[in-house]
């Protein structure tokens, strides 16, 4: 529930004393009190619903990027809706760690030239991301076959991450029903690049649609010898007809 002006949330933003999160205002604050010069830890007080904020406009977008330590603490964000032209997400990048939460009924609407969409962060860099769940994901895609690529139900780009107890429940919605759709989609992440993630017990339902590069789990792997342990996709995976691409119903690449 939104409640009054955007107030400095309570805490310090440090391991021991981090900043509480109990509106969707503090949300807000939380984003404009990152600390550049060392890592920000967040701790959700409450469920959120982020419904009065009519267009989240993720911060966290140009390098360096800042180091966040996000901690749900059980507790659930709903009804986020971002239509950011670039890293469309909660969080934009990130690198650091987000935990013990859950996500319901949110939606993303990327840009047509937006390269890195996910919910939780567009692209994201030897963060750990664990006991997440994501239910009744919506992502509108506007995108032509050429650009809108990097799209994943959590994150967009990854590298060097690890995803541990992860659960993603996504429909990739060609939205302007044009018959174009994005070039990179995973259910989970939209590409794995070159620097090794760690992959475990992380499972995806829902609908996907790509047009080159379309995976029920995961878009495109880049990294070699990348292990994918204990993982199931469950997705319907909708590729171009005339496309003579890579779409799977488990990695597109």
């Amino acid at each position: 529930e939104y409640q009054g002006e955007s107030v400095v949330p309570e805490g310090k933003g440090t391991e021991a004393d981090p900043y509480l999160v109990e509106y969707a205002n503090d949300m807000l604050a939380m984003m404009n009190e990152l600390k550049g010069d060392e890592p920000t830890y967040i701790k959700l007080a409450n469920d959120i619903d982020m419904s009065s904020i009519e267009e989240w406009m993720p911060v966290n977008t140009t390098e360096p990027y800042k180091t966040i330590h996000f901690d749900g603490d059980g507790k659930t964000i709903k009804n986020l809706y971002s239509n950011a032209a670039t890293k469309c997400s909660l969080f934009g990048a990130i690198t650091g760690s987000v935990k013990n939460v859950n996500f319901e009924d949110c939606t993303l609407e990327p840009g047509s030239d937006a390269t890195g969409t996910g919910l939780i962060a567009g692209y994201a860099k030897n963060t750990v991301f664990q006991n997440i769940k994501v239910k009744n994901l919506t992502i509108n895609s506007l995108g032509n076959n050429n650009n809108g690529k990097n799209l994943g139900g959590a994150v967009g780009i990854a590298e060097g991450c690890t995803f541990d107890n992860v659960t993603v429940d996504v429909d990739v919605v060609d939205y302007d029903q044009n018959g174009t759709i994005p070039r990179v989609v995973g259910g989970l992440v939209g590409i794995l690049q070159e620097e090794t993630s760690t992959v475990n017990n992380c499972h995806t339902t829902g609908t996907v649609r790509a047009h080159h590069y379309g995976g029920g789990f995961i878009g495109v792997v880049k990294c070699e010898n990348q292990e994918i342990t204990n993982c199931t996709a469950d997705v319907k995976v909708i590729g171009l007809v005339d496309s003579g691409n890579y779409n799977a119903g488990f990695i597109g690449y």
